[in-house]
Parts: C-alpha cells; sequence; structure tokens
C-alpha cells in the first residue's frame, strides 16, 4: 500500500495549536466528552452559521466555529477555502485546528464558556465548519462525528458571495489548484470550471464542483444527515425540532425561542410571527434576471448532480429536493 498524500507543511502555530500533553488530553476527553461530537458542514453563505448557533445553545454544547478558516488560524491562504483531503493524508493544517477543536480546546471569544465545560463532564462538541467542506470523509474518518449537511440553492450563495465581494477569478485559481482533485473524481468536471465565461458561471462551477465531491461521500455514507436551507426556512422550528431529535439532542424553551428569535423580524417585534426566513428561500428569483439565472443552472446541470434538478427548483418557490 502505497503511503498517504502529504500536503503543505504548515506551522504548528496559531490559535488552533495545543501544547497540552497528548496524555492530558485523552484524559480531559475519556472524563468530560460523553458524546458522539457534531460536525455540521456546508458551503460558504449556505446558511451553515445560522444552523451552527441554533445548535450552540442545546444543553451542554460546546461550539467551535469554523477551526478550518484560514482567518480563524491565522495561517493559510484562498487555497485553504478549497482544500481537498481523502481519509489517511496528513495535513499539518487541518490536523492542528481540528484535532484542537474535536478536543474541545476552542480559541477566541468562546474560550470562557469553554473553560467552564471543563469543569463539567458530559459536553457535546459541536463544529461549524465550511472550509473543509471537501474534506468530510477525511473528517469523519478521523474524528468520528455525527455528520449533518447543510445545502442551499446555489443562485443565492452565489448571489451572496457577489454581494461580499468574493473573487470569482482568484478563487477559480485555488480550487484549480487542488492537482489531486483533479486527477480524482472530478477530472471529468475540469474543463467545465476552466471554460466559464463570467462570475456567475464561474462561481457557479465552484459551488457544483464542490458539491459534486459532497454527492459522491454522500453515496458512500447515508448516515450522515442532509438538511435543505429552504426547508429550514419554511418551517424553522419543526425542522430544527427534528434535526435535535436525530442528534439526541434535548429540544428545550431556550433552543426554540432562539430558533424563533433568529427567524424573526424584528421590526414587528421579537417573537412575531412574520419570519424573515419564510421570505429567504426564494429572495433571489427577484433579484436575479432569467438570463443569470439560467446560466447558473446551464452550468450546474453539467455536474450531474442529484440536487436542485427539476425546473419547480428553479422557477417559484424552491424545494431543495
Amino acid at each position: 500500500m502505497s503511503a498517504p498524500a502529504k500536503a503543505d507543511n504548515w506551522p504548528a502555530t496559531g490559535p488552533g495549536a495545543t501544547m497540552l500533553h497528548p496524555a492530558v488530553l485523552g484524559l480531559l476527553n475519556k472524563w468530560q466528552v460523553g458524546r458522539r461530537p457534531l460536525l455540521i458542514a456546508g458551503h460558504g453563505r449556505s446558511g451553515t452559521t445560522w444552523v451552527g448557533n441554533v445548535f450552540a445553545t442545546a444543553r451542554r454544547a460546546l461550539y467551535c466555529f469554523e477551526p478550518g478558516s484560514p482567518v480563524i488560524m491565522g495561517h493559510g491562504g484562498a487555497e485553504t477555502w478549497f482544500r481537498y483531503l481523502q481519509p489517511g493524508d496528513h495535513d499539518r493544517l487541518f490536523e492542528q485546528a481540528f484535532d484542537a477543536a474535536f478536543r474541545g480546546l476552542p480559541y477566541g471569544r468562546r474560550w470562557r464558556r469553554a473553560a467552564w465545560h471543563r469543569l463539567l463532564p458530559g459536553y457535546r462538541i459541536v463544529v461549524k465548519e465550511v472550509a473543509a467542506f471537501m474534506c468530510l470523509e477525511w473528517l469523519a474518518g478521523r474524528y468520528d462525528p455525527a455528520v449533518l449537511v447543510v445545502i442551499r440553492h446555489p443562485c443565492p450563495t452565489i448571489l451572496s458571495e457577489l454581494k461580499q465581494g468574493t473573487d470569482a477569478e482568484r478563487s477559480r485559481q485555488a480550487i484549480l489548484h487542488q492537482s489531486r482533485l483533479w486527477a480524482g473524481p472530478l477530472e471529468p468536471y475540469r474543463a467545465v470550471l476552466e471554460s466559464a465565461q463570467t462570475p456567475l458561471e464561474i462561481l457557479a462551477a465552484i459551488w457544483a464542483s464542490r458539491h459534486r465531491v459532497l454527492a459522491d461521500a454522500l453515496a458512500c455514507h447515508p448516515e450522515w444527515q442532509v438538511v435543505f436551507y429552504e426547508a429550514l426556512c419554511a418551517g424553522p422550528v419543526a425542522q430544527f425540532r427534528h434535526l435535535f431529535q436525530a442528534f439526541g439532542l434535548a429540544w428545550t424553551r431556550q433552543v426554540e425561542q432562539y430558533v424563533i428569535h433568529s427567524s424573526t423580524n424584528h421590526a414587528l417585534g421579537l417573537y412575531s410571527g412574520k419570519r424573515l426566513s419564510a421570505g429567504q428561500a426564494d429572495k433571489w428569483q427577484r433579484e436575479m434576471t432569467p438570463t443569470e439565472i439560467e446560466s447558473i443552472r446551464c452550468t450546474v446541470d453539467a455536474f450531474a448532480l442529484p440536487f436542485y434538478r427539476t425546473t419547480a427548483d428553479w422557477v417559484g418557490v424552491t424545494s431543495g429536493r
């Protein structure tokens, strides 16, 4: 058997690093982490922050926000957002970041909460991640988390990326830099990305590339949970209650109030029945032209994904199925 591929070397320093002895970490984990960790993952701008924040309100949850982000870590560049790893690969950058996260050693403003949880046994580590979206099988093989994948329609996702100033060409070069990705499952689709002309087409090809990797992984992992952003918007309380039940988390009044609060139009009162989320699912159809939508659809269709394949997903209220 050949040796696992080794990615670029990175300094073993920064906010994700830990100086605790492995024996101490093992003792802490054995005593304090009573349940299987949970990984929440998705493409950027797909609603993972909302989902992560809801799960962070769960009783005995220790939440770690995007440990794979180069901004959070203080290391890595544009290519880090598109890193591709397979089970058994070695990557010092992500090993450093995720070893700390899955041991319950978050950093930054959440450290005080982490310290408090370390006085009690039986907490649940919840890791929310977008940069390592094409590394889910690597993460699953290394840390054995329960997995929740959030999927959002490509049109609003791309629209949001453009609004925040995402550089489409820089992103394209960064993902093309992942040579092992294109020598493997995405090799038939590389030409689609390379031939994309407009920022919409480029970002659509990137969205489809990452979700092609996801689709292949899901075929091998039927135990992973998938939730569509559109379904969450249509019925936040019912959808989140179902997810909490699926992952063995207690549905409390605090959690329900947070879900209502985070999906409510505050202008009409804190717990108004009119929800912002209800109008978010198809807002993009009022902001994009038919030509723009069709351009994204044609690019995405080239990747033969199992998501958003019907006309109803592109015209009218999206179903995410």
